[in-house]
């Protein structure tokens, strides 16, 4: 029994360590077990916070000694933030590919890009230097290269190029995709 409940709270460690920093705003866990965490991140550049999700995969709670890469996917300019957390077919994919999925909202129109005349849309500092780390530290990844891809569509696209360009050594994958009528 006891086993079993430390386990259970080794499992559940980044969820609370999350939630007592009083970031996780909704938990949520989906028909294929994907554990979907909505959440705010500190962004000291911008002077404000960013709604961010994870995805984790099936078996997050139950491999408590293991690591996983994570995804970063970003929106379009006309899509809703949270679009990738949406994608049926990806969840179904996170039961066989085990991985960390994380999405953001980058604004409507940021591109992804410190702006010159917006001081709260510094979007390329907030990956690098407040997302990236916050993730690695409340959940178990594989903190370097090897580890972290990133992605995304039409602006998303232009964002993940963008990153791969400004940190390439930061990322072992990235692509850019468009969506075709």
């Amino acid at each position: 029994m006891k086993s079993v409940f430390l386990l259970l709270l080794l499992g559940w460690s980044s969820l609370f360590s999350s939630l007592f920093a009083g970031m996780i705003s909704s938990i949520e866990t989906t028909q294929e077990g994907v554990i979907i965490e909505e959440f705010w991140v500190p962004a000291p550049s911008m002077k404000r916070k960013i709604h961010a999700e994870v995805l984790l995969p099936p078996d997050y709670l139950k491999k408590v000694d293991h690591s996983y890469p994570v995804l970063y996917v970003m929106h379009g300019s006309a899509a809703p933030w949270d679009t990738w957390a949406q994608m049926p077919k990806l969840k179904a994919f996170l039961v066989t590919h085990p991985m960390l999925i994380v999405c953001f909202d980058g604004d409507a129109e940021s591109w992804y890009i410190d702006s010159s005349h917006k001081p709260d849309s510094q979007f390329t500092t907030f990956f690098f230097h407040d997302l990236i780390p916050w993730i690695d530290h409340y959940y178990r990844t594989i903190p370097n290269a090897k580890g972290r891809g990133v992605t995304g569509y039409s602006m998303g696209g232009f964002g993940a190029f963008h990153f791969l360009l400004e940190k390439p050594d930061a990322f072992g994958s990235g692509a850019s995709l468009i969506l075709r009528k």
